[in-house]
């Protein structure tokens, strides 16, 4: 399928000069956006894994399904993500995602769906294990808060973390195998999101 590009407004919140690479579960994140709580790069010089560039984003893709709030899914397994007044992403092949910011929109609510949907599908196309959870560490070990969006998985992480344990992930914990087989908790954003009433 091929489309014509979108010309993208300039935004003087967002750096016109060169890529910023982020480490991102041990893989190697360029972004043509600055992305608020990625760990910068610090590994080896090799190219990008992962691809993140400003441009158009189909309207449809041709036989897409809903697969959840905002979000469809193409047959060979192309993520669009169509959020008004934030922005449309379309995830490709777990190495490229194209975003196509909304005129007006907010450089947060951006990161906040990026952290999210986006790395979500991410996750899958590269068959990994993307869980709706929040991780802090405890006793060694990672401890996992699951539920649907509100069920207090960011505001018990954050009591837990003013309780002196370690933030592994917020909303989206990605979990690996590690040497000796077991499940890994990765580290990914070091953010969290909370809604107002529970950071009073």
């Amino acid at each position: 399928m091929t489309y014509a590009p979108m010309t993208v407004p300039a935004d003087p919140r967002h750096d016109a000069g060169p890529y910023h690479d982020y480490d991102l579960c041990g893989l190697r994140l360029r972004s043509a956006l600055p992305l608020r709580g990625f760990k910068d790069w610090t590994g080896d010089d090799r190219a990008p894994d992962i691809d993140f560039v400003v441009g158009g984003v189909p309207a449809a893709l041709e036989g897409e399904v809903e697969a959840g709030l905002f979000m469809y899914v193409a047959p060979e397994g192309r993520v669009r993500i169509a959020v008004p007044g934030v922005a449309d992403f379309l995830v490709e092949d777990g190495r490229r995602v194209v975003i196509a910011p909304a005129p007006g929109h907010a450089t947060a609510d951006i990161d906040a769906f990026i952290g999210g949907s986006v790395f979500g599908a991410l996750c899958h196309q590269r068959g990994l294990l993307p869980m709706h959870a929040a991780s802090v560490e405890v006793g060694g070990g990672a401890v996992m808060m699951m539920g649907p969006s509100r069920a207090g998985k960011s505001t018990l992480s954050a009591a837990l973390a003013n309780r002196g344990h370690r933030l592994v992930a917020d909303d989206v914990t990605v979990a690996m195998p590690g040497p000796d087989g077991r499940l890994m908790a990765m580290p990914t954003i070091r953010r969290q999101k909370l809604w107002q009433d529970s950071i009073d």
